[in-house]
């Protein structure tokens, strides 16, 4: 008689516990909200429009960005890109990891004393999000992503 009381106990506990390891999905709007307001950087971000968009970034068709950058004296940015599948969001991760080599390559010979803050770069994937962030407190950055 035991067994049939546990028996449905276990699978309950099985059930409950199957999805603890799993992350849920990024929350986006609190993830910008946090960065934009408690991460330091060096200048003021302002929100870069769609046309811009398309002229720092190969985008894959259906993914979406939203990216804050400033001056481009210095490197600091924060951008969130969403694509429709994991395919995508892979393709994203690759072309932003490629965007960071060009952006240490450009500052190289352009403001050298910044490439620290470059090769620190969060690039953090969950689902079919993407974050790219590059600033002074980029482990701030991270783990604020983390929390959300």
């Amino acid at each position: 008689m035991k067994r049939f009381v546990l028996l449905p106990l276990i699978f309950a506990l099985v059930l409950t516990f199957s999805g603890c390891g799993e992350k849920q999905p990024l929350n986006k709007d609190a993830v910008r909200e946090d960065i934009l307001k408690n991460v330091t950087f060096e200048v003021e971000l302002e929100k870069v429009g769609d046309n811009a968009v398309s002229v720092m970034f190969t985008l894959e068709d259906g993914v979406t960005a939203e990216i804050y950058k400033g001056s481009s004296v210095y490197p600091d940015q924060f951008g969130i890109f969403t694509a429709p599948d994991s395919a995508k969001a892979k393709a994203t991760k690759k072309m932003l990891e490629e965007y960071k080599q060009s952006l240490l390559t450009d500052y190289s010979h352009y403001n050298a004393e910044q490439l620290s803050k470059i090769e620190d770069a969060v690039i953090y994937t969950r689902g079919n999000d993407v974050v790219f962030v590059i600033c002074d407190q980029n482990d701030k950055a991270k783990e604020i992503i983390n929390t959300h």
